[in-house]
Parts: C-alpha cells; sequence; structure tokens
C-alpha cells in the first residue's frame, strides 16, 4: 500500500531526518539556510546544520546526526535578535526562549520528541554561513512578531506571509526537459502526503508535468513527470472539496494533487486528459457490480474499488479505505469459516453490534440537540489508521499526537482485546484497513525495536499478539482473508455496503439502522471554499481531520447480494442474474466536479438468461473456450482498481427507450434472417431503415440509391447518383428526403417523394465518408479531406439552401466515421490512423483525443447514457471509453476485423469481415454468441431499429439482409 510504503521509505532514508511530518498542523515550511550553531557561551565549537525557517518555529537540523534537532516555537521565544557581546557580534542570530523541542536526541533512534522547559532563559546562537545577517533576521523577526504581538490574527498573518513568499517565486523553466514542448497550463497546488501537504508550482506541458515546490523539502527542486508514464487519472475530494486529483505511474508511485478550487482542478484535468501524449491503462469498469455478483471479483478487490469510488485514497489519511471486522472470534485454537458464530453481524454497524451499549447510544441520542448523533467517533479516522499502523509508521503517529506516543494500555497490542473494545468500548467504533487482508501482517511486528512503553499490568509493548488460531502475522492475514472471501461474507457483505457506502449511510434509512454519525463528517455538511477567515477554515480542517470523513454515498437503494464465490466465477461459466435496477447518488465517483445533487436513476438490466434458441439459417453459435481468455483481457487487477465513470444525469426519452429495449437483447440468442435480396451490383456501403420498419434505403459503390419495400419485396426507387461510390446516407424523419455522401467529394439531397435531386454541392477536398443529421436541421459530413462540416439545411421543401456553419480540423489524416450524441452535444470521430476524437458540438471544440486503435477505425458509437463510447477497428479490437474519465476502459480482441456495429451499452453485435455476426457481453468480455456465414462477404454496414428490433445488415456481397427476434 502507497503510505505504508512511504512510511518505510521514511524510517529507512539516510539523507536527512528532517521532513514536515515534524511541523505542526497547518505549519509551513519556506527555506533554509546553512548555518553554525555554537555549542557553549565563548566557545570556538560549532555545530553545523541547516535553520529550517517555518511558519510557526525556527528549526536547527544538524548534519551531525549524533545530534538531536532543535525546534524553536516562534510563540515561546522571548528574544530575537543580534547577539553582541561577542567578536562574533556582526553576524550571529540570538535566539532567547525557556521552551524548546529536542527531536531525536539519540541520533537516528525514532522516539517521542523531549519537550523542555528552563526556569531560566536560554540562549541560542547561530552563525549564518551564505546569507547575511541582517537578510536572515528580517525574515526571521517578521515571524516572530506575528506570533508575539498582541491582537495579531495569526492564521491570517502567516496565509498572507505564505502568499507573498510564493508570489516571489517563479517557475523556472530552465528545469523544461524539451525546449520544443508546449506549455498548456500553470497554476498552483498542493501536493498531498499522508498527513501532510506541501505547495508548489505545477506546469503541465505536451510531454510533461513538472512539480516545483516553494521550498526545498524534495531532493530535486523540480518533480518530472512525463504524460506517458501516467497509466490512470482521478478526481478525487480533499477535506470534503472536491479539488483532489491523483494520477498514477509505471514506475514513479501516485502524485496526489489538490487545488484551490474546483474549477482549477478541473481546468488541469481538462488538459492533461486532451494530451496526446497521454496513453490511460485499460480497466473494465462497466459494470464491476455485476462481475462481484457473478463471483468474477473477489470480495477484498470489490471493497477495493468502492472505496475509490468513494473517494477513499491510500495516500489520504483523513480518506484511508474502510475495510470491515468480518471475524468475531479471537480466542479458539482453530478457526472454524463453516461456523456462522465464527462471523461478525455484517447487517450492523460497529456500534449497534453491543445491544447493552446501544441503549447507552440511544439514550443520549433521544436527549441530545440537533444535529443529532449517535456515534460522536468515527469508524475511519487517521488515528485509527495510525493506530493499526503504528509499528511501521511511528513519525506519523508522532506527527498526530504531538510528539509523543500515547499510553501502552491505548496503543494496538492485541486482536483479541481490540476487537473486545470495539464491542465495548464508549466511543470506539472503529473498523479495519486492507492491510489486515491485503499486506504480508509486517505492520504487526514491532521490527524497529520501538520503546512503546509498557502497560499497566506490567507487559513491555512489542509484537501484536495474535489469536490462537494463527501461527504468524502473515498466517493471520491469509485467515483473515480466507474468511472475507468465504461463503458467509459472500452472502452477507452487501448489507455492510449498505451501511457504508449505500442507502443506510445517510437520512431515515440511517437512523433506523443506527448508522448515525458527527455532521461534520458528511459530504456537504460545510462548504470550506466559501470560508475567507484562515483560522476559521483551519478549525474546520482540524475537526475533519479528528473526526474523519463519511465515504461518498454510492448507492441509495439496497445493495443486490452476491450469487457466486470468486471461485466459482471463471468467465465463461459464470452464474448470470436475473434484471436489475440499481439507483446511485449523483455524483457517485470521484470524477464529477459537480456538488452534490439529487439522486438520479441509473438503469441496467444484465440477461437472465439465455434461453434455448431456434434454428433459422443462420444459426447461432454458442462462445467456445475463447470466453475466459477474452475476460481476463478485460478484468480489473487486484491492486489496481479504476472508479466507474461519473454519475448519471437525469434520462433522456431515447435513453429510456434503450434501457426498455434491453429485454429484446437478453433475448439476441433467437435473432433470425427474415429477408434477404440481392439490391447492388457492388458492395453495399450503407444501409438504413425507416421509422416505420418497412423500408430499407441502402447506398453503395455501385453510386446506387435504392429503396426497397420489405413488406412486398419490391423496389421503390433505383437512381444513380454521380459516376463514383455513395459512402453514406441518412434520411430526414419523414423519410422524403435522403442525404447521400459520395466519393466525388460531393453531397447530394434527394427528394423520395418527387424523385429528384433537389440540391447538391462540392462539400470536401476529398471524398465524403460519412454523414450525420441533427433534429434541428444541421447535416454534419466527415471527408477522407482529414476534415468535419456541419451544414445548416432549410427550406428543402421548397427552395433548398446549405449553409457552412463550422470546420472541424483536428485530424491528421482520413476521417472514417462520426457518431452523434444530440441530448449531450457530442459528436464523435475516427481516423483511418486509429485516431478517435469527441467534440463539444456547442463550442465546436475538441472534449477528448484518443489514440487507441493501431489501424483504421471503422465504425463507432456515443451510447445513449452520454458516458460511454464503443469503438471497432481494423486491428481486429473492441474497445470502451470513458467519457467522462477521458479514458479507455475495456478493450476486447475479437478475432475478426468489424467494419460495423449495433449495441445498448451491455451487449454489442457486430459485422466483420468473415460476413460472420458476433455477440459480446461487455460486463464479463465474454463472447454471447455467432452467426457463422451470415453474409457469403465481409458485412460492410448494419442499423438496428430498436423499436421493432429490427437489424439491417449490407455487405460486400452486394446483400442486404433484415434480422429480427
Amino acid at each position: 500500500m502507497a503510505f505504508l510504503r512511504a512510511a518505510i521509505d521514511l524510517n529507512t532514508d539516510t539523507s536527512t531526518r528532517f521532513s514536515l511530518l515534524l511541523l505542526e498542523h497547518g505549519e509551513v515550511y519556506f527555506e533554509d539556510v546553512s548555518v553554525n550553531m555554537f555549542l557553549g557561551f565563548g566557545s570556538a565549537d560549532v555545530s553545523r546544520g541547516r535553520l529550517r525557517i517555518c511558519s510557526h518555529s525556527l528549526l536547527f537540523d544538524p548534519l551531525d546526526e549524533t545530534q538531536p534537532l532543535l525546534k524553536f516555537p516562534f510563540r515561546k521565544l522571548t528574544a530575537l535578535t543580534t547577539w553582541r557581546e561577542s567578536k562574533f557580534s556582526n553576524d550571529v542570530l540570538l535566539l532567547v526562549t525557556k521552551d524548546y523541542v529536542r527531536i531525536r536526541s539519540h541520533g537516528k533512534v525514532i522516539q517521542p520528541y523531549e519537550f523542555l522547559k528552563s526556569k531560566e532563559p536560554l540562549e541560542f546562537r547561530f552563525s549564518p554561513n551564505y546569507v547575511s545577517l541582517v537578510e536572515l533576521l528580517h525574515k526571521v523577526s517578521r515571524l516572530h512578531r506575528g506570533w508575539t504581538e498582541v491582537g495579531t490574527n495569526v492564521s491570517l498573518f502567516t496565509s498572507r506571509l505564505e502568499k507573498e513568499h510564493e508570489s516571489n517565486i517563479e517557475f523556472n523553466t530552465c528545469w523544461m526537459e524539451d525546449i520544443t514542448e508546449r506549455i498548456v497550463l500553470r497554476t498552483v497546488a498542493k501536493r498531498v502526503l499522508p498527513l501532510v501537504t506541501n505547495r508548489g508550482r505545477v506546469m503541465l506541458t505536451s510531454e510533461r508535468l513538472y512539480f516545483q515546490p516553494f521550498n526545498n523539502i524534495d531532493s530535486e527542486p523540480v518533480r518530472k513527470y512525463t504524460l506517458s508514464s501516467i497509466y490512470r487519472v482521478i478526481k478525487r475530494r480533499y477535506l470534503l472539496r472536491n479539488v483532489g486529483i491523483e494520477l498514477y505511474f509505471r514506475q514513479q508511485g501516485q502524485l496526489y494533487l489538490a487545488f484551490d478550487t474546483h474549477q482549477q482542478r478541473d481546468a488541469f484535468y481538462d488538459g492533461l486528459v486532451q494530451q496526446p501524449s497521454l496513453v490511460l491503462e485499460v480497466d473494465d469498469q462497466i459494470n464491476m457490480m455485476l462481475k462481484w455478483q457473478n463471483g468474477l471479483l473477489s470480495n477484498a478487490d470489490y471493497l477495493l474499488y468502492l472505496n475509490s469510488m468513494a473517494d477513499r485514497s491510500f495516500n489520504d489519511l483523513t480518506q484511508y479505505p474502510v475495510f470491515p471486522w468480518v471475524v468475531a472470534d479471537y480466542k479458539s485454537e482453530k478457526l472454524d469459516l463453516h461456523n456462522p458464530a465464527t462471523f461478525r453481524d455484517l447487517s450492523k454497524p460497529i456500534g449497534a453490534l453491543n445491544p447493552e451499549r446501544l441503549q447507552m447510544f440511544l439514550k443520549r441520542y433521544v436527549d441530545m440537540p440537533e444535529p443529532r448523533f449517535l456515534y460522536g467517533s468515527h469508524y475511519s479516522t487517521p488515528g485509527y489508521v495510525l493506530y493499526y499502523t503504528l509499528r511501521v509508521a511511528p513519525e506519523y503517529s508522532l506527527c498526530l499526537q504531538n510528539g509523543k506516543y500515547d499510553v501502552a494500555d491505548r496503543l494496538f497490542t492485541n486482536m483479541a482485546e481490540t476487537w473486545e473494545g470495539v464491542l465495548t468500548g464508549a466511543a470506539d467504533v472503529k473498523e479495519l484497513i486492507p492491510e489486515f487482508y491485503t499486506s504480508d501482517g509486517s505492520f504487526l511486528i514491532n521490527s524497529l525495536g520501538l520503546d512503546l512503553g509498557t502497560t499497566q499490568s506490567g507487559v513491555k509493548v512489542d509484537d501484536v499478539r495474535l489469536p490462537p488460531w494463527a501461527s504468524s502475522a502473515p498466517d493471520m492475514i491469509e485467515k483473515l482473508r480466507e474468511a472475507l472471501e468465504s461463503p458467509y461474507v459472500s452472502e452477507n457483505l452487501h448489507h455492510w455496503i449498505d451501511l457504508i457506502f449505500g442507502y443506510k449511510q445517510r437520512g431515515n434509512d440511517a437512523v433506523n439502522a443506527k448508522n448515525v454519525f458527527y455532521w461534520l463528517t458528511y459530504e456537504g455538511a460545510v462548504d470550506l471554499e466559501t470560508i475567507d477567515d484562515p483560522a476559521t477554515r483551519e478549525a474546520y480542517e482540524a475537526q475533519i481531520l479528528e473526526f474523519g470523513q463519511t465515504p461518498k454515498q454510492l448507492f441509495t437503494i439496497p445493495h443486490p447480494a452476491r450469487r457466486a464465490t470468486a471461485s466459482q466465477g471463471n468467465g465463461a461459466s459464470a452464474q448470470v442474474l436475473p434484471p436489475l435496477s440499481m439507483h446511485l447518488s449523483a455524483p457517485p465517483t470521484p470524477y464529477s466536479a459537480a456538488p452534490p445533487k439529487p439522486q438520479s436513476p441509473f438503469s441496467f438490466s444484465p440477461v437472465s438468461s439465455y434461453p434455448s434458441m431456434a434454428s433459422p439459417r443462420p444459426s447461432a453459435q454458442s462462445p467456445g473456450p475463447q470466453s475466459a481468455s477474452a475476460l481476463a483481457s478485460a478484468s480489473a487487477s487486484a491492486s489496481g482498481l479504476t472508479p466507474m465513470s461519473p454519475g448519471p444525469t437525469p434520462m433522456s426519452a431515447r435513453e429510456v427507450a434503450a434501457a426498455d429495449n434491453n429485454e429484446a437483447w437478453a433475448r439476441i440468442r433467437d435473432l433470425h434472417m427474415t429477408y434477404s435480396a440481392k439490391l447492388h451490383k457492388d458492395y453495399v456501403t450503407s444501409v438504413l431503415l425507416a421509422d416505420n420498419g418497412k423500408t430499407v434505403y441502402s447506398v453503395g459503390k455501385d453510386s446506387f440509391l435504392k429503396v426497397q419495400c420489405i413488406a412486398t419485396e419490391s423496389q421503390m426507387h433505383s437512381v444513380q447518383i454521380g459516376d463514383l461510390a455513395l459512402s453514406s446516407c441518412v434520411i430526414l424523419p419523414d423519410s422524403k428526403l435522403a442525404v447521400l455522401g459520395s466519393w466525388d467529394n460531393s453531397i447530394y439531397v434527394y427528394s423520395v417523394e418527387y424523385g429528384r435531386i433537389v440540391d447538391s454541392w462540392q462539400a470536401h477536398d476529398d471524398a465524403v465518408s460519412a454523414l450525420a443529421l441533427t433534429r434541428n436541421g444541421l447535416l454534419i459530413s466527415a471527408s477522407w479531406d482529414s476534415t468535419i462540416k456541419v451544414w445548416s439545411l432549410s427550406d428543402l421543401d421548397g427552395r433548398p439552401k446549405h449553409r457552412l456553419v463550422a470546420e472541424l480540423t483536428e485530424h491528421d489524416g482520413e476521417v472514417r466515421c462520426i457518431s452523434l450524441h444530440e441530448d449531450r452535444r457530442y459528436l464523435a470521430s475516427g481516423g483511418a490512423d486509429g485516431l478517435i476524437i469527441v467534440w463539444d458540438l456547442d463550442s465546436y471544440s475538441m472534449r477528448h483525443r484518443f489514440h487507441s486503435h493501431a489501424d483504421c477505425v471503422h465504425a463507432l458509437t456515443l451510447m445513449p447514457d452520454g458516458r460511454r463510447m464503443i469503438s471497432v477497428g481494423a486491428d481486429h479490437c473492441l474497445k470502451v471509453f470513458d467519457l467522462h474519465q477521458g479514458t479507455e476502459t475495456v478493450t476486447l480482441d475479437t478475432g475478426d476485423e468489424l467494419h460495423c456495429f449495433v449495441s445498448n451499452g451491455q451487449f454489442v453485435l457486430a459485422g466483420g469481415e468473415s460476413g460472420s455476426m458476433h455477440v459480446w457481453d461487455l460486463l464479463t468480455g465474454s463472447l454471447v454468441c455467432s452467426f457463422p456465414d451470415a453474409h457469403r462477404g465481409p458485412i460492410t454496414c448494419m442499423q438496428l431499429q430498436a423499436k421493432d428490433f429490427k437489424l439491417v445488415v449490407g455487405s460486400q456481397d452486394k446483400y442486404i439482409s433484415v434480422w429480427t427476434l
């Protein structure tokens, strides 16, 4: 885990003993100077080191590691002046105080700080080496006055000094790796580390991300990250505000940044994801819930996933991932995972497990004024994380507890006693952390030899005492993991999810479930962005730090139970669930920058079963062993789970219709051909089915437009348009006009009613490859000339008019396909070079840029939910993209070059080079069925009329076919 790795690195770092953990909460480290400290009055003996200038204190960091670090709080200094009593009077700084702090008095040994007090004033003398005493004295005297002058608002004063300090530090462009890099954005942000933050300048370029701290705490003056090394980007909530973002690197760990406002965070995110050099990792995140239900995902991985969705991060101790206590037996010699009594009741919060203690909480709750709460403490706080990890992260515990360890009797010493404490303690309702299920157990061992004291019973605190059924720390972790994945927990874990992430987290359901915590722990309780006074804001932040933060609410109705254990699911034979409707609160993930909104519905209906299939020609074939391998390429790993796409927006009528059509998709194996006819002399390039479900429009390489009535099997129109191939066709809603794209660079408007061309114009400098038509009369054309154009069509029933509205020119090569989402005002385009661009039709600007396919993009579709996009290409890959996150989320190697497809978001039916049609389930990555030899040549185009579930298909064999259930 990132935090434990950081703690271990800190313990083994020999380069310096100074860190931000030695500072108080809210204290800022500005800079340091090289000094000599005089060890005695009138003595020539000196200790060379660095004087660290901070907002609350001065700290002397000697080079000699056998000597302690000395910390001098400004509020305790009685004098700060020039020493004028010796030959060094011109360049010696004199500090006078009765109180100071000694840190690491025994060299590298980590131990509590020594807070020393003297009856008489003590003098400490420092001689700067490379700066003048006047300059040094000016800096430190100003800070000292802010802390000692009567009436000074210390928080406001230090905040102003911090801003002044930052304004004097510009980003040093000399640190840029390449002078050809294009600067995209400059801003300021905090780098978030466990318990501490450090502000600096952020510069985003076309190739790299730079972070330059406003101090020299890092070993390098500028941190540099190549964008190509980033594999995941997650928007985060930091201190209950949507201002954080976490970047994951392939070699450099993570970088967690918190910006001053959510607008700054979103501007950085938008600039980052638009850079071509950013290639994010593929994770299957369409519906992790269904994977978990079907046993395709372990309980531990699903909990990690939900934690990430709910803004829990290993880099933020205020929002550390939370895991449940699942075992209730820490006294038996053997852990019996077949006995229900071995387990904790997962339907109740920790505070409600003991009925007698719960009555005490309820009595206090009844007598309490609003806002009322049952539990004054939380189940996850920085203190609890460090309670468990003290033995590997002592520096963090000392930081949180003002330089001291807790008394020995309150330390984590015994698993059985800790479990007893959370059942009986008056204020102890803490849950566990992931390390109890996913680590090697090293955090239970006192490998650093820390002196943690002796309990009142005379027992010296050392390693954590394990239950009798565990032979070692790794053995205990292994058995706890077995318990977490056991059938009992799998059958009941959804109840705990309801409490922590779900509908029992808030409101009356939380009251009924006895699951109400202190009001400040909930998102939306206070808006820190509206608080201008630094002292007030700092006070709220300190309270949030102390009380913890309730995870973001993800579900607003009961979470479904699991139907299979992880060992049962293998991707090829996983149990399939009945239809389910799940409501997610908006926004349900770290990606949404908007404030919380009222609940919005998000529906999906997985296949309940695949009914036995009739045998029309051609017949569907069940998937073979390749299903499991396809799933493997799409499933998420145990160590890196990416949150779901952002919160849903209210569904449009078209989206509701698409959701209703899921029942038909559940019977996709019953699809059979009802009509077939050879209409063209060369291959078919585009097919459309009119709203009446009876008329097929098709165009082909033979330059003919064909209009066929499939009900009477009669041809209504057959007209040659120009001399070159027709590539595309769209029809107006009344089916009276057809708009055609041609390889002769022109667009034609053909009146079906009057049988003639009513308008035409040369639209591009090369072949028109694709067309799309909006409901309000905008026509969008794509071309091999690398452009996309938007046209206004009007008066088509009278005097035809066309007018160029916009031209989109971000593609460098041929544009081969486009897809329109009118309700979201998005347009997607795919190129011959594998590039996909998503456009905003309100501003005609680029929203996303994906270098996705290794070869030509043949087809793509923006899904009705407005969150996802699917594409297929010549590289045999089917890909799914999350448009809110700006990432590629699924890649399936289909084994066939797919030219076209239709989809409802869960299932994809595609036509390929082989002439076969295939159906994939994107939730499992598995092949559902195939229709081999649907055509005798490559399938080039298809369209689905969702209302009647009629599929019309065109092929290079010059035939069109119609399929239905």
